[in-house]
């Protein structure tokens, strides 16, 4: 789980922790929260899980891409099948 205005080394912990799960075949539930009035600015949410992505492109792959449920935006990212 992540807020909107997460720093960059707290996104890069995140990162290397869901690396982590996905490279033990774990699933992951990406979750960005708004707090306050940053539900007024979906798109941020949105572009950090589009950098979120593309960190961990080489581990998993996204399952259901990301959609709005209540004040937070959800993506479920699977761990890539091993060769």
């Amino acid at each position: 789980r992540m807020f909107s205005t997460i720093d960059t080394h707290d996104f890069e912990t995140k990162v290397n922790q869901a690396v982590k799960f996905l490279q033990g075949g774990d699933k992951l539930k990406v979750s960005v929260r708004f707090r306050k009035r940053a539900i007024a600015h979906p798109e941020l949410g949105s572009e950090l899980l589009d950098r979120f992505k593309e960190a961990v492109s080489e581990a998993g792959t996204v399952d259901k891409p990301a959609k709005m449920e209540g004040r937070s935006i959800v993506m479920f990212v699977s761990p890539k099948a091993a060769k």
